[in-house]
């Protein structure tokens, strides 16, 4: 018996139809289809190593067998020697083989003719609904990917869920598969697989593999069925408004896919001062469907946008909402106290990958490509005239967008009098941060006191002044209901962004032909210690009031940073811009399905004793003392 993690071979393998016979004991037979022709009986006698390969699908096959392009019956025959096997439902496409294979009248063997993806299997006699063991011997070389998906999703509900005991999978449908190794030169195959590709198949369109076997150029492969798609449960948390806008989104993708998709909206006492009662109470006068107030612990998969505000649920998963420029916490909520609780990270793009396997297990991060928020954009581009139009903005003079952030990074108060004299020579439209009006209406007085967790430093400013000020600053003030960033960028000239704010990378994202300067008010020294290397190839960073102006019209002048954002778009962003929602769904999907092969097992140690985490299961050992915890 040869186990598969041990194994290696060249890809592009080719086999020829006459291998069959060069063992040389062919017992004067020249090729493979005279070995089809022969009686079966003179073929287990005179030529075991065609009939080998039989020997993994019957030995392994129990219960219940559903045995996928029988053909005539040179493999049923031996499954119905099994006396593990009560009955198999023999299926093929075509009537002449059903017919020989009826003539034989084998034990147990009920003849089915059907096509498995669209076939009814209420119409099969004597069939309780579940299938013990699927067998495909040497049929996924002669059938398309596409059709073969078909297939796994018409067994979907014949399926037996696995469980465990004793550290011992027990209880589910089991998979026998084979095929040749290699691509073999026959008219009648669409495809062919060596050892690592079949392997890489399996485990990812049926499930765990216990064994595999290499018999002269045939490999099987016999394991438990995990990954026949089955509708999931999602629960996303909202927090506000931003949450709703996002997670809706790719709710209604998974929703199209069949999933159950919830909306958890949090309580006032699970997030206290940061609490948006008036959207919470405009999100329940609206009764939304599928939106709770109360947690789903049972859901395969609960995602967020930052972390875990519970340790509860089995599987959760954060969504990044920016790429972050900032170096002390790189990335937003990349922080190994933040992650220390996640099953997965979903993030951008090459630049928050890189930075997330510094304080995360890569193989649990996956990259959406883009922003949720922004596909749109690449579908339907906005128009700058009618966006003007709607805004009653004029078009007389150049417009430099403002996007100031809401914390105490924001550069309105440093940058207040040197915004006002650009006022005066070009267009400034303000798109100020939502959670500004958000917590200044939970306020008193409008004072705001934030620690920093990375610094432990306390900042304390008052978001209501803030208001204010940024109201005198232009008529043009803008607000998330009546724009989009993609619309307030399709306008600009020029964007000043306060740098800290993950907005500043989204502006690269809507447009890369329009220059960028960061504000912040931060120290020279602050500025060069906490951002990244990427901040300073995108855009200039100033935090003296007195170069504003200037860096304006220089760049007006002359774009410095074309080239350099071009190419950071993609390194922040990814390739293939506008699929972030079906990214995204594709990825949670993927958390939430039950992991399956080698990614199953997690090992650790703890003192003398070793433990294995597998499939939720805890098996806690030391030298010959074992147990499980659940």
């Amino acid at each position: 018996m040869e186990f598969f993690r041990n194994k290696s071979i060249k890809k592009h393998v080719y086999i020829g139809t006459d291998q069959w016979t060069e063992n040389g004991n062919n017992q004067h037979v020249d090729s493979y289809e005279e070995i089809v022709k022969m009686p079966i009986e003179n073929i287990e006698k005179e030529f075991p190593e065609f009939l080998r390969r039989a020997y993994p699908t019957a030995n392994f096959s129990s219960g219940t067998v559903l045995e996928l392009g029988c053909g005539n019956g040179d493999v049923t025959r031996f499954i119905c020697k099994n006396p593990n096997v009560k009955k198999i439902y023999a299926m093929d496409l075509y009537d002449l083989p059903l017919e020989l294979l009826e003539g034989h009248h084998f034990p147990k063997t009920v003849p089915v003719k059907g096509d498995v993806s669209t076939f009814d299997f209420a119409t099969l006699p004597g069939f309780d609904g579940i299938l013990d063991t699927v067998t495909l011997c040497e049929i996924i070389e002669h059938i398309s990917l596409k059709n073969e998906l078909k297939m796994l999703e018409n067994l979907r509900n014949h399926i037996r869920p696995f469980g465990m005991k004793r550290y011992k999978i027990t209880g589910g449908t089991r998979f026998v598969i084979s095929t040749p190794i290699g691509f073999m030169p026959d008219p009648n195959h669409c495809r062919g697989f060596t050892k690592h590709e079949f392997i890489a198949h399996i485990e990812k369109y049926y499930g765990i593999i216990e064994e595999i076997h290499y018999n002269h150029c045939q490999q099987t492969a016999c394991g438990y069925f995990t990954n026949t798609k089955r509708p999931l449960k999602f629960e996303f948390e909202i927090l506000g408004n931003y949450d709703y806008l996002i997670f809706s989104k790719i709710g209604e993708e998974l929703a199209r896919r069949g999933h159950h998709v919830n909306y958890y909206l949090t309580s006032e006492e699970e997030l206290g001062k940061y609490y948006n009662k008036k959207f919470a109470d405009n999100l329940k006068s609206q009764s939304l469907p599928n939106l709770t107030f109360e947690r789903d612990l049972d859901v395969d998969c609960y995602a967020s946008l930052q972390p875990p505000i519970t340790n509860a649920y089995k599987r959760k998963v954060m969504l990044l909402y920016g790429s972050s420029l900032i170096s002390v916490q790189p990335g937003f909520g990349l922080h190994p106290s933040s992650l220390k609780a996640l099953d997965g990270l979903v993030v951008h793009g090459p630049y928050t990958a890189a930075l997330a396997a510094k304080v995360f297990d890569s193989k649990r991060t996956k990259s959406m490509s883009g922003a949720i928020l922004y596909d749109d954009m690449f579908v339907r581009p906005p128009v700058k005239s009618e966006i003007l139009k709607r805004l009653s903005i004029p078009e007389d003079r150049k417009i430099i967008v403002y996007l100031p952030t809401w914390d105490e990074h924001c550069g309105v108060e440093l940058f207040y009098d040197a915004l006002k004299k650009l006022a005066e020579k070009y267009t400034l439209v303000v798109r100020a941060h939502e959670s500004i009006f958000v917590l200044a209406a939970t306020l008193e007085d409008g004072w705001f006191v934030r620690k920093n967790g990375d610094t432990g430093k306390e900042y304390r400013f008052n978001l209501s002044e803030r208001i204010r000020k940024l109201t005198q600053l232009t008529p043009h003030n803008l607000t998330m209901s009546n724009s989009s960033l993609p619309d307030v960028m399709a306008i600009a000239d020029m964007v000043l962004s306060d740098a800290k704010s993950a907005v500043t990378s989204d502006c690269l994202l809507c447009r890369d032909d329009v220059p960028i300067i960061g504000l912040s008010p931060l120290s020279a020294a602050e500025i060069k210690e906490r951002f990244m290397p990427e901040a300073f190839a995108i855009m200039p960073l100033l935090n003296l009031p007195d170069d504003l102006l200037k860096m304006v019209e220089t760049l007006f002048e002359k774009d410095l940073f074309s080239e350099q954002r071009s190419h950071m778009r993609h390194y922040f962003f990814g390739d293939s811009l506008g699929k972030a929602v079906p990214n995204t769904a594709d990825a949670l999907t993927q958390f939430a399905d039950i992991p399956c092969g080698k990614h199953l097992f997690k090992k650790e140690k703890l003192g003398n004793w070793r433990i294995i985490h597998f499939l939720g299961f805890k098996i806690k050992y030391q030298k010959n003392r074992k147990y499980r915890d659940k």
